[in-house]
C-alpha cells in the first residue's frame, strides 16, 4: 500500500492496524467514485464530506450520500460557512435533527 502524507501525518493514521485490511484510499473526483462505492457498500453508518467546498461539489456529496445513510447514521460536513450547501440540503430534504457547532455540521438521520 503505498503511504501518503500530509501535514506531517501519513493518511489514514487514525485507522487501527487491525482494521487496515477493511481500509481501502481511492483517489479521484467524487463524482465518479462516490456513486459506485456507496452502491457497493449498500449503506453505510456515517458518511463525513471534506472534500471539495464548492456549493455544487457539496451538494452533489450530501445528496449522493444520504440515500446510502442508515437509520440512526450520521452526515457530517467540515467547512459548512463556505457557502450554503449545508443550510440549503438540510431546507430541502426537510431535516429537522441537526447540529452546528461553528464550521462543522452534522445531521442524525431518522
Amino acid at each position: 500500500m503505498a503511504v501518503l502524507y500530509h501535514s506531517k501525518k501519513k493518511v489514514a493514521w487514525l485507522v487501527p492496524d487491525k482494521l487496515r485490511d477493511n481500509w481501502t484510499l481511492l483517489l479521484g473526483n467524487s463524482k465518479k467514485l462516490l456513486p459506485k462505492l456507496l452502491s457497493e457498500l449498500y449503506n453505510i453508518g456515517i458518511f463525513f464530506h471534506d472534500n471539495s467546498h464548492v456549493y455544487s461539489h457539496m451538494s452533489f456529496e450530501y445528496k449522493a450520500s444520504y440515500n446510502f445513510i442508515n437509520n440512526r447514521g450520521l452526515l457530517c460536513s467540515h467547512d459548512i460557512l463556505a457557502n450554503n450547501a449545508f443550510d440549503d440540503f438540510i431546507r430541502k430534504y426537510k431535516i429537522r435533527r441537526y447540529l452546528r457547532i461553528g464550521n462543522f455540521g452534522c445531521t442524525y438521520k431518522i
